[in-house]
């Protein structure tokens, strides 16, 4: 697990740094990248996911899903999720989100490996 504050000078890469290291632990079969970037573009709150995706999508050769013109939140990620597994055989999933946390977690980035939950 890794904390990255983004005002770090070093936080780019410290971010690069740490992402390769759990795509190389979690991902050694060189799985097909998909990355789903969660929320609603209409909440100030929790419109990370959809802003961060549009920001992906056309720089990034891995198939990006949650945009601000087609967002991924709670309404139709069940759709999404099937449609990923219609299209994409045994994809390594990115997804990406914001998140309540303490005070103290308020403004870092968390990269992990697991499940997100509501």
């Amino acid at each position: 697990m890794y904390w990255i504050h983004p005002d770090l000078p070093s936080a780019p890469q410290l971010f690069h740094r740490s992402l390769t290291s759990l795509l190389r632990e979690y991902n050694r079969d060189a799985l097909p990248l998909i990355f789903i970037c969660i929320g609603s573009p209409s909440i100030l709150g929790d419109c990370l996911g959809p802003v961060i995706g549009s920001v992906l999508s056309p720089s990034l050769p891995a198939k990006v899903y949650g945009t601000l013109d087609a967002p991924v939140h709670a309404l139709n990620f069940s759709r999404i999720l099937r449609e990923i597994k219609k299209q994409h055989q045994r994809p390594f999933i990115i997804a990406i989100d914001a998140a309540l946390g303490t005070c103290s977690q308020s403004g870092y980035i968390l990269l992990k490996k697991g499940p997100l939950f509501p």
